[in-house]
């Protein structure tokens, strides 16, 4: 019987087991005798015929007709005479078997690329074609996987992308792999230690991009047209261990390579069972780990964030105002303060706060208000629990009290001197002897 993956070097025909093909006398008219050709003959079945074979091979099958009642092989004038022809079937199409004496000589060369095919027999006789069964065969390859035994992958960053640090699996030195083949590959634990399972870890190719995690068996299906990348990625502001390495196998699988792993459990010293069938690569990421700076920035940035709104929320919020019943009246005779109409303190120069300012509202020696304190007389600034703080800048500063005008001096005392800081309500002031004002809050 032929055997899968034989040994090429020798491309000697192989001769199958003497297949027999009988009259069907349980279906047929009883035989009326050879010369008559009235014989009815059985489908004939490969079934000496293996389900794989391997490429380019040179297969060959003899063939001999039995005649089922008398158990006897057909002689080569009998064939003759019944003008019985044998052709192979190969996916349908015909070939001739030669004729050898009484057996008919089936040859076939497998084709050079793998693939699925189905052969059958068909017997050419008197009565039409007897064609048997179609059997089911694959040519393959010998298929071995061949890899780098080391695949570095440098400058990886911790956090990156997950494909941003990829590199190509280089399987330049595998043998036999063929289109569509499917390849089993697994991520497991170096032999040299411990690893980094919470690596991320993915196969790329093309825009394609398969999450690798630890001992998951991934398959993917052999494209020689496309590169398999390996990517490794570092997790942010992980310090890696010792040693970060990782193990990728790739493994084909096929159910002739499976009988040929078979063969090869019966017979270890069988042509090329010596070869390994699965590559194996070790990973050897070069990690460039983060620094403190770039894992406690978003801190950093976040807390100042912080400080900086409060600042700057505390710096329009917290200055003193003037109350929004404020209302100031200049004149420059006593008599006319209770003619003037009052004018909003906050409506004066420098009446409303700002960043970090309270409002302040500063007077000339003329009675103007200014909102710059150069060259003023008198300050009036807001203060807390709406309160107006005088701040006197030289010169007089009068209160008129019980019918006469007493000085204002905020630490000065006697009998004729008001020692007090903050403004009275509806009070009249005198400045320098030239102006009168009150503030009405």
């Amino acid at each position: 019987m032929a055997k899968l993956f034989p040994d090429k070097r020798s491309r000697a025909y192989l001769v199958a087991a003497l297949l027999a093909l009988c009259a069907a006398s349980a279906w047929a008219d009883k035989p009326k005798g050879a010369a008559a050709g009235g014989r009815t003959f059985d489908p004939v079945k490969l079934s000496s015929l293996s389900r794989c074979q391997t490429t380019s091979l040179n297969w060959a099958v003899s063939l001999t007709l039995i005649d089922r009642t008398t158990g006897r092989t057909l002689t080569e004038d009998e064939v003759v005479a019944e003008k019985l022809q044998v052709q192979l079937l190969v996916d349908g199409k015909p070939s001739e078997a030669p004729r050898e004496g009484n057996a008919f000589q089936m040859k076939w060369r497998t084709p050079e690329a793998p693939g699925a095919h189905k052969i059958a027999v068909r017997l050419v006789t008197q009565k039409g074609n007897v064609d048997g069964p179609e059997q089911d065969i694959f040519v393959a390859n010998d298929a071995r996987v061949a890899l780098q035994s080391q695949t570095a992958i440098a400058d990886i960053a911790g956090g990156c992308a997950k494909d941003a640090r990829c590199v190509p699996l280089d399987l330049g030195k595998s043998m036999g792999l063929w289109p569509g083949l499917k390849l089993e590959l697994v991520r497991k634990k170096p032999t040299t230690g411990e690893g980094w399972a919470d690596a991320p870890m993915h196969l790329k190719r093309g825009a394609e991009l398969i999450e690798l995690p630890r001992d998951k068996v991934i398959e993917l299906s052999h494209e020689p047209t496309q590169t398999v990348q390996v990517c490794y990625a570092a997790p942010r502001c992980t310090a890696p261990p010792a040693n970060p390495q990782e193990l990728i196998e790739i493994r084909p699988v096929h159910f002739c390579l499976a009988d040929q792993d078979d063969e090869c459990k019966k017979n270890p010293r069988a042509f090329a069972c010596d070869k390994p069938r699965v590559g194996a690569t070790l990973v050897v990421p070069q990690i460039v780990e983060n620094t403190w700076l770039d894992c406690n920035l978003w801190w950093i940035l976040i807390v100042a964030g912080i400080v900086f709104a409060v600042i700057v929320i505390a710096g329009i919020v917290t200055p003193a105002q003037f109350s929004s019943s404020a209302m100031l009246r200049v004149a420059n005779h006593q008599r006319q303060l209770a003619r003037e109409q009052g004018r909003p303190l906050r409506r004066e120069p420098g009446g409303k706060r700002g960043f970090y300012r309270g409002a302040t509202v500063c007077f000339t020696d003329i009675g103007t208000t200014v909102k710059k304190s150069q060259g003023h007389a008198l300050q009036l600034k807001a203060g807390p629990d709406r309160q107006i703080l005088l701040v006197k800048k030289g010169g007089s500063l009068d209160r008129w009290e019980r019918n006469a005008w007493k000085q204002v001096d905020a630490t000065a005392t006697g009998k004729d001197i008001l020692n007090e800081r903050t403004l009275v309500s509806g009070g009249q002031y005198r400045v320098n002897g030239q102006y009168f004002f009150t503030v009405d809050f």
